[in-house]
């Protein structure tokens, strides 16, 4: 299987467990609700800009209800190396909900905020009324040497975008990792 094929099944594995949660959400709230809401909580915080989209938000009564799913399965896969740009990568692990990308730049990595506009879209101008998810990203966190990311519901390209724009700001060499769990072999 080529990387392009990996980043594609994890993903869809993601997305399909979503579906699920959040049909379960709806259905235990009466019908109510919505995927994707975008939050914004005070700083200071450790996600950028203090923005970010929870997987599900419902109002029932008085009583405003906020849910994160918890993956219940991850696609395991052997470490795969690749060459994006100039740059070496590692895929260590890959659970498109909690993505940790080791690299060798600093804190302020040139291309960032645009990347986090287009994926985040945190003023909704991609929104879709007909639409069952926003396609967006969940969160982005940022300490030196080390981003955390719930790609949340974005198509593969938000991986790659998020790459290049790594590469683009001289990156030679990155790790994407995260906390292995419950795993089912590709």
């Amino acid at each position: 299987m080529d990387i392009e094929d990996l980043i594609i099944r994890v993903r869809d594995h993601y997305v399909e467990q979503l579906r699920l949660f959040v049909a379960q959400q709806k259905e235990a709230c009466g019908g109510l609700g919505s995927a994707e809401v975008k939050l914004q909580i005070p700083e200071p915080s450790s996600l950028y800009r203090g923005l970010f989209c929870i997987d599900f938000a419902a109002k029932v009564g008085e009583e405003t209800i906020f849910r994160e799913m918890q993956a219940d399965s991850f696609l395991a896969f052997a470490p795969v190396a690749a060459t994006i740009g100039s740059a070496e990568v590692v895929l260590a692990n890959l659970h498109w909900n909690d993505v940790i990308i080791y690299h060798d730049l600093g804190a302020d990595i040139v291309g960032l905020d645009a990347w986090f506009e287009a994926w985040l879209d945190p003023q909704d101008a991609r929104y879709d009324e007909a639409a069952e998810f926003a396609l967006c990203i969940h969160s982005l966190g940022i300490e030196p040497g080390v981003l955390t990311v719930d790609f949340g519901t974005a198509p593969p390209d938000a991986f790659w975008h998020l790459m290049k724009a790594l590469t683009d700001a001289g990156a030679r060499r990155f790790e994407v990792d995260c906390t292995p769990e419950a795993e089912v072999s590709v």
